[in-house]
């Protein structure tokens, strides 16, 4: 699952930063939404753009900041990621926070995870099985660039403690598949559905 499908993701997002706004707006939609939903949230979005039925709430402001940043995100990322700097991704999770709205570290956690195969989305399936607060992985913008780096490390570290990005991958596939077998066959369906929406196979 992730050796496949993730990997193909990784080498599709970082072709372009069209591709980045592609799977911003894949980690946008998911929010609040199931899986299932989010192929006709993307159609809908592409066609109606900032006019979509489905950016509700601070939705909105995301797809804004992702059509205004994408660009600048794109260059910086693939800055931070070729860099030799040791914490570069607590650097990539506070640019991708402060730069879309909406998106703490837990979603900018997910991006980084499509787009270069590292850290991984503690999202609300996962802090159940695994026993994280809440407070754990809040984030606030209005802090010190030193306290919000802190933070993203100890998200980096809590993931890590988990175990690898293609741990939380895979096993938020086959959970998923497991608890929605009217929907998927099995975890590859689940993860395959990730790289045929981004690219837009099936939109």
């Amino acid at each position: 699952m992730f050796k496949d499908h993730n990997k193909a993701l990784n080498t599709f997002i970082q072709a372009s930063p069209d591709n980045l706004f592609r799977a911003g707006l894949f980690v946008i939609s998911s929010i609040r939404q199931p899986l299932s939903t989010l192929e006709n949230q993307l159609a809908d979005i592409y066609i109606n753009k900032e006019n979509s039925k489905h950016l509700w709430g601070f939705k909105y402001q995301s797809y804004l900041d992702l059509v205004e940043h994408k660009q600048f995100l794109y260059d910086e990322l693939l800055k931070l990621y070729h860099s030799d700097l040791d914490n570069y991704l607590d650097n990539a999770l506070v640019l991708i926070a402060d730069n879309i709205t909406g998106l703490g570290l837990v979603k900018a956690g997910f991006l980084i995870q499509l787009a270069f195969g590292e850290i991984g989305c503690i999202d609300s399936r996962n802090k159940e099985q695994f026993g994280i607060t809440r407070n754990t992985l809040r984030y606030a913008k209005n802090t010190s660039l030193d306290i919000r780096l802190n933070k993203a490390f100890k998200y980096r570290k809590l993931s890590a403690s988990i175990g690898p990005c293609s741990f939380l991958w895979d096993n938020w596939c086959t959970e998923l598949a497991l608890s929605s077998p009217e929907t998927y066959i099995n975890g590859h369906e689940v993860s395959k559905s990730h790289l045929d929406i981004i690219q837009g196979i099936k939109i």
